[in-house]
């Protein structure tokens, strides 16, 4: 595996601990010498030298050291902190700035997983994210989550240690857990609850699930899946089968399991007053695909039938639903009744009143159709109708027509053609919405980037206003900016009536710190050449951090075909 980290130059976020304790006063107002940084990279301390308001050659005052003493805490580079001074001979004081470093989550790694879980699996479930903040209360989680997922794969014997190695220099923690699994827990005593239609051995020949089986959490909702099929294929669709009880048995290394079954009423669904194929009937009720039962989804049924009659030219059709039950019997009868009425021909589709949009811009919107060779009797619903409807209207919302109204008129036996259907879309516009003055506030840095979205918005004077336009230019400004270095930007956008139809935009943006990448950490790499990786990066010491330039380096280091894994994440963002 190889993960590729990155450190920042600009860090903010980061929340004080205790208050530091102040240098001595016999320090204070003295002339400052020296700063130093125990600890820190000789690279990074000319940028830490640049964050703090302490500077050689100037008196220290406590205001001032304080003032370090926070910065400096907030870069995330520090778990505590403290301020210490040293008189020289010469009367001014050295400076250092000496704590405990905050480690980072570096290159997790898994030795001993038995093949299932998998090495990947172990990983995910230990939750500890590259770049981010290690500390012994998330190793201890992680530990505990990894036994959880050991044992929902029936390895209850399984120890489980890590080793963590650190690496002062990129504050990073490397940790690798070694599991010795142990032998896996079978499956011991199998008993039923409920009221079973088959005795245990059907069942458990049905669940494919005996005593002495290897069984883990995977395998045991496979083999309630397979109970639950069995009585669905033979009409039980309320069916439920669940483990009321398992209990791990430390002496056998066994786990017994208690099976509850409810079986429920044998379900028969039907369409009466319209030979309709089974086929049809399945794949119209959701039942048999959802492989369960509930109102929603015969409601949903219901639709579906519906829009399939119509679809058939059935275009006046009515589809009810009701259910009986014979307790006797232990029946539910599911029944659709559906009226089908006559059989229509959609001769015809037309739009009037359209003005700004033109019939080739809305057609493509418009989802019934008229007959044709591949569609005998066309196309058309009342739901069809109402998203037309919706669909060109939206269309005219997004050019500014706020206030755009359109009715349907379907006219039935058209040119006195019986069952012959004619359907008019008609667009009543309304005004105009344009924006009138447009200007954007708070785009204090300046991008040297021609072909930045800034240049290239929908909004602006005298273009259509709506708010699905504002709403996409605010997210393609917002994804720039994010691009850019600037993940904690936000835009506010408003507008104003003004005169003629008009409405005034200002779009405000708040820029926040611009974070750029101090250094690229690159961990996992044991074979391959250096040069290989670097020449796939697309992020660079000093460049934006650039969440789609880390995507891309993950891609085309991906692409290269040589690793099995690659993770990117920013550290102490």
């Amino acid at each position: 595996m190889i993960a590729i980290t990155g450190s920042l130059l600009a860090l903010c976020g980061a929340q004080t601990r205790d208050e530091p304790a102040p240098a001595r006063p016999a320090c204070f107002d003295a002339k400052i010498g020296k700063i130093e940084f125990p600890g820190i990279n000789d690279s990074d301390q000319p940028m830490l030298r640049a964050l703090i308001a302490a500077h050689p050659g100037e008196p220290l005052n406590r205001r001032q050291l304080q003032q370090s003493l926070r910065v400096l805490f907030s870069t995330g580079r520090y778990a505590d902190l403290r301020a210490e001074c040293e008189r020289a001979a010469d009367g001014t004081v050295q400076l250092t700035f000496a704590g405990t470093p905050t480690f980072f989550v570096g290159r997790v790694t898994v030795e001993g997983a038995p093949g299932r879980p998998t090495e990947s699996q172990v990983v995910n479930a230990s939750k500890l994210q590259l770049g981010e903040p290690f500390t012994a209360e998330k190793m201890e989680a992680a530990v505990s989550n990894i036994r959880r997922l050991m044992e929902d794969n029936q390895y209850y014997r399984s120890t489980i240690t890590h080793f963590e190695q650190n690496n002062a220099a990129d504050q990073q923690i490397e940790i690798t857990f070694r599991i010795h699994s142990g032998d896996p827990a079978r499956a011991g005593n199998i008993t039923l609850e409920g009221h079973s239609l088959n005795p245990l051995g059907q069942i458990e020949d049905m669940a494919r699930l005996h005593s002495g089986d290897i069984v883990s959490a995977q395998k045991s909702a496979n083999a309630l899946d397979r109970i639950r099929k069995r009585y669905q294929n033979h009409g039980r669709w309320l069916v439920q089968a669940s483990i009321a009880r398992h209990t791990y048995v430390p002496a056998s290394n066994t786990v017994d399991y208690t099976l509850l079954i409810e079986p429920g009423p044998v379900v028969e669904i039907s369409v009466e007053g319209f030979r309709m194929s089974r086929k049809i009937i399945k794949k119209n009720v959701p039942v048999y695909e959802e492989s369960a039962l509930d109102d929603d989804l015969l409601n949903e049924g219901r639709r579906n039938l519906l829009n399939y009659m119509q679809s058939q030219g059935y275009f006046e059709a009515n589809v009810d639903l009701r259910k009986e039950t014979n307790q006797s019997k232990n029946l539910l009868r599911v029944i659709y009744h559906i009226d089908a009425n006559d059989r229509h021909k959609l001769v015809k589709m037309s739009i009037t009143g359209n003005k700004y949009l033109q019939d080739q811009n809305l057609r493509p919107l418009i989802q019934i159709q008229e007959a044709s060779l591949l569609l005998p009797h066309g196309r058309y619903s009342q739901s069809f109708l109402k998203q037309d409807v919706s669909s060109i209207e939206n269309a005219y919302r997004r050019e500014g027509f706020s206030q755009v109204k359109v009715d349907t008129d379907v006219e039935d036996d058209y040119q006195n053609a019986k069952n012959h259907v004619a359907v008019t879309f008609k667009v009543s516009e309304g005004p105009q919405l344009v924006v009138g003055s447009f200007q954007i506030v708070g785009n204090d840095t300046k991008f040297d980037d021609p072909m930045s979205p800034l240049n290239f918005l929908s909004t602006g004077p005298g273009q259509p206003y709506s708010d699905s336009r504002i709403a996409d230019d605010r997210d393609i400004i917002l994804n720039y900016y994010f691009d850019n270095g600037f993940p904690n930007a936000t835009l506010d956008a408003t507008a104003k009536p003004a005169a003629d139809n008009k409405m005034d935009v200002t779009f405000a943006i708040h820029e926040g710190a611009r974070i750029f990448v101090n250094r690229v950490l690159v961990a996992g790499r044991e074979f391959t050449r250096p040069y290989v990786v670097q020449h796939e990066l697309q992020v660079a010491p000093g460049d934006p951090v650039s969440q789609s330039d880390m995507l891309e380096s993950q891609q085309k280091l991906y692409d290269l075909g040589i690793f099995s894994q690659v993770d990117t994440a920013v550290q102490n963002p």
